[in-house]
C-alpha cells in the first residue's frame, strides 16, 4: 500500500495537471475573429481618425475570457493606417507563431482611416501587408507584450506604398502573473 505522501503528491499532481489544461489549450488552436468597434480610449491618438459614430473600426482576435490573470495579461492594439488621400483595398494577412494563418482579409480602407487589430490573447503574432504577393511586416508583436504594461503598435501605409511602422510600451515592473506562457 503506498504511503500517505505518495497518495497526496499523486493527488496533487493530478489535479495540478488538470488545472492547468484549460491554460496548455489555448496554444496551437483557432482563434475567433470578429468586427468590433474600438473605444478610443483603448487606441490612443488624437481622436481625428474615428468612425463617425466616434469609435476605431477594429478586428478582436481571441478572446479574453480564456486569459488568466487578465490584468497581468493586457491586450495588445495594432493600428493600420491608410496614409493616402484616396480609398484602398489592402490585403492584410495576421499569423500565430508557426501555427499557420489566422486570417488573412482584403479590407477596403476610406482615405486616412484606421484599422485595429486588437490582439486580444497572449501569443505570438506576425501582421502584414500583402501587396502583389509579397509580405510587408506591419508589427511583429512577441508574446512578451502581453503583460501588465500598455503596449500599441502602429503601421502606417503611405500613399507610395512604403509602410513605415514602429512600437511603444510603458516600462512598470510586473507581477508574477505576467506572461501566460508559463503553467500557471
Amino acid at each position: 500500500m503506498p504511503s500517505t505522501r505518495r497518495r497526496f503528491l499523486a493527488a496533487v499532481g493530478a489535479s495540478g495537471l488538470a488545472g492547468t489544461a484549460s491554460c496548455l489549450a489555448v496554444v496551437g488552436r483557432d482563434l475567433p475573429v470578429r468586427e468590433v468597434g474600438a473605444p478610443v480610449e483603448s487606441v490612443g491618438g488624437t481622436g481625428r481618425l474615428k468612425t463617425p459614430d466616434g469609435r476605431f473600426r477594429a478586428l478582436a482576435v481571441g478572446d479574453r475570457d480564456g486569459v488568466p490573470f487578465p490584468d497581468a495579461n493586457r491586450p495588445v492594439p495594432v493600428r493600420v493606417w491608410n496614409d493616402a488621400d484616396r480609398e484602398r483595398t489592402l490585403r492584410i494577412r495576421l499569423t500565430l507563431g508557426d501555427d499557420g494563418t489566422v486570417f488573412d482579409r482584403r479590407i477596403a480602407f476610406p482615405a486616412d482611416d484606421v484599422l485595429v487589430v486588437d490582439l486580444r490573447e497572449p501569443n505570438g503574432y506576425e501582421l502584414a501587408w500583402v501587396d502583389d504577393g509579397e509580405a510587408r511586416s506591419l508589427a511583429t508583436v512577441a508574446a512578451s507584450y502581453f503583460d501588465c504594461n500598455e503596449s500599441v503598435f502602429e503601421a502606417a501605409v503611405r500613399a507610395d506604398g512604403r509602410v513605415e511602422s514602429a512600437g511603444l510600451t510603458t516600462t512598470l515592473g510586473c507581477p508574477w502573473t505576467s506572461h501566460v506562457g508559463s503553467p500557471f
